[in-house]
């Protein structure tokens, strides 16, 4: 009986001692500099209330073949989260591609584009609460 009591114990010690090992093992955040970075285009936002202009998107291309979008001299809030896409219309579709959610839109803001993304299609930034049906906000990069 007590060998069966200590191998019990150690079979439960060897469980508790596993490594877990995950089988989507996450990646490392991709870096938001555009340090000696060359722009790839760049457009007036226009929003859909007045008081807003004045920010550009501008979508620039890393010496590491990286895409950041930089949303530059914002200053928009919400009281509820805006979603930020970029798009091949002017419009959300099927194929737009949620980049990120905010209230608050302060300043310059940098998000990495997500790779293998054809950048000369995905033209035109929407930011646009789901609920509604208009834009908040828009941009033609070109």
């Amino acid at each position: 009986m007590k060998n069966y009591v200590r191998l019990v114990l150690l079979l439960l010690l060897a469980a508790a001692c596993k490594k877990e090992v995950s089988p989507n093992p996450v990646q490392p955040p991709v870096s938001n500099s555009i340090e000696n970075a060359s722009i790839a285009g760049t457009g007036k936002i226009i929003f859909s209330e007045e008081g807003n202009q004045g920010s550009t998107a501008t979508i620039y291309l890393r010496k590491d073949g990286i895409y950041v979008l930089a949303l530059e001299q914002m200053d928009y809030k919400t009281a509820f989260d805006m979603n930020v896409y970029i798009s091949q219309t002017g419009q959300l579709s099927t194929s737009s591609i949620k980049l990120f959610s905010a209230k608050t839109f302060s300043g310059n803001m940098y998000v990495a584009l997500p790779p293998g993304i054809n950048i000369a299609a995905f033209r035109h930034l929407i930011i646009q609460n789901d609920t509604q049906a208009k834009p908040a906000a828009s941009a033609t990069i070109a």
